[in-house]
């Protein structure tokens, strides 16, 4: 039964991080572009399991929400587009924040900096 387990484990993660790409994919393409939060339902759907039970497998396999585990790697994506230079109003956007302050209160929450102070000690531009 442990292998199983392991199985539906490795099968929900990868579906569920396939799924947040795509998400962010659609948002970071100009034609499909979408100023709107990632949606639980909309994930659950797409996993084609209802929020109930998407709830209960992120929390029993990663012990945390479903709204949590976006947030995390939203923030994954951030960092690596801050690093690249690009501004933080741009991520937002594209990372389906509504607005800029709410990106920054939840990058500075999960990375302890906010977006700006990141940039400045995670890039060293030449001039």
């Amino acid at each position: 039964m442990q292998g199983n387990n392991t199985l539906f484990y490795r099968s929900f993660a990868e579906k569920f991080e396939q799924q947040l790409n795509l998400e962010i994919s659609r948002r970071q393409n100009p034609k499909v572009f979408i100023v709107s939060d990632i949606r639980v339902q909309e994930l659950a759907k797409r996993l084609n399991m209802d929020v109930s039970n998407l709830r209960r497998q992120c929390q029993k396999h990663y012990q945390k929400s479903p709204k949590a585990l976006i947030d995390i790697y939203r923030i994954r994506k951030a960092r690596k587009l801050l690093s690249k230079g690009i501004r933080p109003s741009v991520i937002a956007a594209q990372l389906g924040f509504y607005e800029h302050k709410t990106f920054s209160t939840v990058f500075k929450r999960h990375v302890g900096i906010a977006p700006s102070e990141f940039i400045k000690s995670h890039c060293a531009f030449d001039i």
